[in-house]
């Protein structure tokens, strides 16, 4: 257990490399959403669509830091 006596948010050990970022965005900087589709990744949330028409992918992080090929893969 980390100092302080916290618990890990993910429960694993596993980092996510991102070498570009547009930026976050709260709800309410999307125009609307959809939910994922039936046969979409366990890790796929809801698709968002901003103000522009851009498409916003979801990620359940908790998801995808159990899903085999994400752990299996290595830098």
């Amino acid at each position: 257990m980390p100092a302080g006596g916290a618990e890990p948010l993910l429960e694993t050990n596993c980092a996510l490399l991102v070498d570009r970022l547009l930026g976050l965005r709260t709800t309410d900087a999307f125009a609307s959403s959809a939910p994922p589709d039936q046969s979409a990744a366990p890790y796929f949330g809801h698709v968002y669509t901003d103000l522009e028409g851009r498409q916003w992918q979801e990620l359940n992080l908790q998801a995808l830091s159990q899903h085999q090929a994400f752990l299996g893969i290595g830098a």
